[in-house]
């Protein structure tokens, strides 16, 4: 019966380990690359910024809020503004003002993250100005 020398294993034992660090690059390397990407700096809540302004004497109010809610204020003077914090992109954004009395016209903007994306005007008695849009 022939002995093996410690030399004999020492060439599989190479390719093993050749064939297994080669595998290691290639599951490590094959995957998506975007995987690696640097994310944008988009932020990820958005300010909007609800603005009615104009000759009338009263509004009442509807606006979508950041939490996707619908308030409802009445019987208010003008100018009127009202800023939210948590916006997200893709929410909509609205607000209709309805003039009180028999005269004046309102102005409506939103304004988001500090440029005024949506503007409407409503003139005469009961009028109603309305802006809406989306959160970009």
């Amino acid at each position: 019966m022939e002995t093996k020398k410690k030399t004999d294993y020492a060439l599989p034992i190479i390719i093993l380990l050749l064939v297994g660090l080669g595998l290691c690059y290639w599951v490590f390397s094959s995957g998506s690359k975007s995987a690696y990407v640097v994310p944008t700096s988009k932020p990820t809540t958005h300010i909007v910024v609800y603005e009615v302004d104009g000759s009338a004497y009263g509004m009442d109010v509807t606006l979508q809020n950041d939490t996707g809610g619908t308030d409802q204020k009445g019987a208010l003077g003008l100018p009127y503004k009202k800023t939210w914090y948590n916006f997200k992109s893709g929410d909509f954004v609205y607000i209709s003002a309805q003039n009180d009395s028999q005269f004046g016209d309102l102005r409506c903007t939103i304004t988001i993250d500090g440029v005024a994306l949506y503007k409407a005007e409503a003139r005469g008695a009961y009028s109603i100005a309305t802006c809406s849009g989306s959160v970009q």
